[in-house]
């Protein structure tokens, strides 16, 4: 069986903890970058590492959503890569057909769907569904490929020079070079409910 690295950059997020925790493969690789994380937040990633054998910890020090993930890809050991945000978890199954989509194409996407608990998140459930549903927005979370797509994508995945929209930028280097796209709609996480506000701030 194929292995893969979950690549999850994370500031100061606890719910990092049930995004692991849904990771449903014994063999990946938990690639954890802190990113600009307080100390007592590291600690609590080492308690999660003594609990998980699959969790390998990597520090940033300032926080930069780009370099992390970066950092995070260049760092793994995996020659699959998943691309995953701490505050998502993956339905049983995602792991496997985000890869499968990977057999004929160069990037392979799943379907984020955000869960809603009041009208305002439900907005947001509903905006972001659109938002994400084009075949050029390769964003993340839930975005496979394989390492070695590098020398297609101009010798870099995320770029370290934008502090945030990496995966707008990454996106658009997807498009400039013709890039095969599997969406796998069947390949669903989920997002936590989120407010209009902390939407916008994103």
């Amino acid at each position: 069986m194929t292995k893969v690295s979950i690549v999850i950059p994370v500031a100061n997020d606890h719910l990092i903890d049930r995004c692991i925790k849904s990771v449903d493969r014994d063999d990946a690789e938990i690639v954890v970058v802190l990113n600009g994380a307080s100390l007592e937040f590291d600690q609590y990633i080492q308690n999660l590492q003594e609990q998980d054998e699959r969790i390998m910890i990597y520090r940033l020090p300032h926080r930069s959503i780009g370099a992390a993930r970066e950092l995070g890809c260049q760092k793994a050991k995996e020659e699959y890569l998943i691309m995953m945000d701490s505050d998502c978890e993956f339905n049983r199954g995602c792991i496997r057909k985000l890869m499968l989509g990977l057999k004929n194409a160069d990037f392979s996407k799943g379907d984020v769907t955000y869960r809603a608990n009041n009208f305002e998140t439900k907005l947001v459930a509903k905006a972001r569904g659109t938002h994400s549903s084009s075949i050029q927005n390769v964003y993340t979370p839930l975005l496979a490929f394989k390492k070695s797509v590098i020398d297609k994508i101009g010798r870099y995945y995320f770029s370290t020079k934008i502090p945030w929209t990496e995966d707008h930028e990454l996106a658009q280097r997807v498009v400039w070079r013709n890039l095969r796209v599997a969406v796998i709609a069947s390949a669903i996480g989920y997002h936590k409910p989120t407010i209009i506000k902390n939407d916008l701030s994103s």
